[in-house]
């Protein structure tokens, strides 16, 4: 059993509680990749997370209005902005904070959707890797043939003596079997 946060418990609207409680577990992994990103210390990632559950509580209906499928991308904005933010203020204290006044140097400084967008990828290339390589090696090197070699459906079936449309069948399958997969690294890490 996973232990909730104690700010989700004290949230008194059952409602809220409940949507608060579901969206902490389907993506609280998510959010410790993201702050660990940021600050690379496990203890201050789990204040990080906390920080930006507490946030999120304050703003629950805000995050009720947001779209399914840009829900991810807020979450982990809230989580990297608060562990951005925890950085900033540890390095500026006792230290001079360097500000950029020149136009090349601030213009080099990414946007904040591409660090967000950079950071989502990066987790999700890394549970992607991750389920590849509990693929059997038959379905590994299908999938590699395929989308990392580029090859077509007749030179795959010539090098491994199959038939085309065998090709077709085993890739299919191994798709649905690195999804489940997928899946089962992102819940369970």
């Amino acid at each position: 059993m996973i232990a909730l946060p104690l700010m989700i418990l004290a949230i008194d609207n059952d409602d809220d509680r409940a949507f608060i409680t579901q969206v902490y577990l389907e993506y609280r992994k998510l959010m410790y990749a993201v702050a660990m990103n940021v600050v690379r210390d496990p203890q201050i990632a789990e204040d990080m997370v906390a920080a930006s559950i507490t946030e999120m509580i304050e703003g629950v209906d805000i995050l009720r209005k947001i779209k399914t499928s840009r829900i991810r991308s807020y979450i982990a904005a809230v989580v990297r902005n608060n562990s951005i933010d925890y950085v900033r203020k540890r390095d500026r204290q006792g230290k001079y904070a360097f500000i950029p006044d020149d136009e090349e140097t601030i213009n080099q400084i990414p946007a904040e959707g591409a660090v967000d967008d950079r950071l989502l990828q990066t987790v999700e290339i890394e549970i992607l890797r991750k389920s590849v390589s509990m693929l059997p090696s038959r379905e590994r090197i299908l999938l590699q043939m395929k989308y990392v070699d580029d090859m077509d459906d007749k030179a795959i079936a010539r090098t491994l003596n199959i038939g085309r449309d065998s090709v077709r069948a085993y890739l299919s399958r191994a798709r649905r079997h690195l999804l489940k997969i997928i899946k089962e690294v992102d819940e369970n890490g």
